[in-house]
């Protein structure tokens, strides 16, 4: 007779380590790269910036403001 005890030491233990990017962390488009040490970066879509692409990039109206002295 086979004891619970002996039929765990005959088992094949792994552990399989999650991808940081399984959970998707990248926003607006933004695509997830494993790093090392379980960590990752995003490579944002145009127009989107930050550690996740969270923040929108807004463009300036191209009217710079200038002082002029007389």
């Amino acid at each position: 007779m086979t004891t619970v005890r002996e039929k765990c030491k005959n088992r094949i233990m792994f552990c399989v380590a999650a991808s940081p990017c399984l959970s998707y962390p990248c926003q607006n488009g933004g695509t997830c790269k494993e790093a090392s040490n379980s960590t990752y970066t995003c490579q944002c879509a145009e127009g989107f910036e930050g550690t996740n692409c969270e923040v929108e990039v807004t463009q300036g109206d191209g009217l710079g403001t200038s002082l002029f002295r007389e």
